[in-house]
């Protein structure tokens, strides 16, 4: 193995489309910093992954999927996506207007291919997975853990996992709660059995860190023998009221292979946008600048 490389990790980067009435262009401008940034930067990156809300309303809009995927596609680096609450639907409970549902997911696959995968590089395997199909009940949340079990045999490679929403707050199941009494810790986590099936198979091979996105934030943690880390977003900041001792800031993570060990470091986005967007959280009218050659197909 190499003695050194790296390789980006972005999350909740929401790229939109002009199409989508919730556009917001400074999602989009802000990701475009975070690029340059990463030129400029002395270290070249082997790839790099999204760890899920690539899109802002690609739960519901092909286009948007459609767009983030050809924005993604012009990086000069390789890039490993898996898919986000803003990708396929969030958490799966029948009063949730926005879960997860069989239409989105096949949306995505159309786009961006497997939902969860893994793939090797200098000897460090990584493993992706779809985090919002847990406790579905899907065929698909079978498939993937039938998938997880076969990947716990090859337990002696290094491994990084990633996925898009919490593997737990405190420890594996240790802050159960309900969609009515607390919706955002509730929003945050697989659930909770999810969460110790899942420690069990994290513990089980040789993990380096699991790395996820969704709530906004930045934090590197051993919890129960296990290594977590958040990433945060390029698009806006996240205020978890469950979660203690998280930077919120706005930018992404640079990861650094050293011999076996990884490391992680949090890269603040340089500068921010000041594009004004329009509907929910946006003005009206949009400044005059066109965005469509870069943003649709």
């Amino acid at each position: 193995m190499p003695n050194s490389w790296s390789w980006v990790q972005f999350s909740d980067i929401h790229l939109g489309s002009p199409r989508s009435f919730r556009f917001q262009p400074k999602f989009n401008e802000q990701f475009d910093f975070a690029v340059e940034q990463i030129a400029n930067s002395d270290q070249e990156p082997d790839f790099i992954i999204v760890s899920g809300d690539m899109c802002r309303d690609g739960d519901t809009h092909l286009f948007e999927l459609e767009a983030a995927y050809d924005r993604l596609q012009q990086l000069p680096w390789p890039v490993y996506c898996l898919p986000g609450n803003h990708d396929i639907g969030g958490r799966f409970h029948e009063k949730n207007h926005a879960r997860v549902n069989l239409d989105a997911i096949g949306r995505y696959r159309q786009v961006f291919g497997d939902d969860y995968y893994t793939f090797e590089h200098k000897g460090v395997r990584f493993i992706c997975l779809d985090s919002m199909i847990f406790g579905t009940g899907f065929d698909a949340e079978k498939e993937q853990w039938q998938w997880i079990d076969e990947q716990a045999k090859d337990a002696h490679i290094p491994t990084m996992v990633f996925m898009h929403t919490l593997p737990f707050t405190n420890s594996p199941g240790s802050m159960p709660c309900t969609f009515e009494e607390n919706f955002s810790a509730w929003y945050g986590n697989i659930p909770e059995e999810d969460q110790l099936r899942l420690a069990a198979f994290l513990k089980s091979i040789n993990l380096l860190a699991i790395s996820t996105g969704h709530i906004h934030v930045f934090q590197d943690r051993v919890v129960d023998g296990i290594r977590h880390v958040q990433c945060p977003s390029t698009a806006f900041l996240g205020n978890p009221e469950y979660l203690k001792e998280v930077n919120s800031v706005l930018g992404f993570l640079h990861w650094d292979m050293d011999d076996a060990h990884a490391n992680v470091s949090l890269r603040q986005l340089e500068k921010e946008s000041a594009l004004e967007g329009y509907g929910p959280g946006g003005n009206i009218p949009v400044p005059e600048r066109d965005y469509s050659a870069a943003w649709e197909r």
